[in-house]
């Protein structure tokens, strides 16, 4: 069995941010209802103290006109916004085609979360048939 490092333990633990408030704007455009912890991991662990918690947002809704206070530039600039059914990004989590760790760990987490473990491991034919 394979363990992790465990992360620095000089460092003080910190709390989880608020995943949003007024003073931390969604940089989405999207305001969301619920919030629902998937995952608190460090990034890192025993090198970085790199900290990431996951959450699966519920219940959106566009922000009004004027909410948005994040100006989208450098690499956000380029980036397309585009919804991706949950089924599309699992499997392209299980062909190989997202090799971002957080994003393709935050999507089987909402997969699993969503009550569709079962379905996550592929078939395979058994040996010899």
């Amino acid at each position: 069995m394979q363990r992790a490092i465990p992360p620095d333990q000089s460092q003080p633990q910190l709390a989880p941010p608020a995943p949003w408030s007024p003073s931390r704007p969604p940089v989405t455009g999207y305001r969301a209802a619920r919030w629902h912890q998937l995952a608190d991991i460090y990034s890192s662990p025993g090198f970085s103290n790199e900290r990431i918690i996951i959450f699966l947002a519920t219940d959106l809704e566009p922000l009004p006109a004027g909410q948005l206070n994040f100006v989208r530039e450098h690499e956000e600039a380029s980036m397309a916004v585009a919804w991706v059914p949950l089924a599309a990004a699992v499997a392209a989590v299980q062909a190989g085609d997202l090799h971002n760790g957080v994003t393709a760990l935050g999507i089987l987490s909402a997969y699993a979360a969503l009550g569709h473990a079962e379905g996550m491991l592929p078939r395979v034919s058994q040996p010899g048939g």
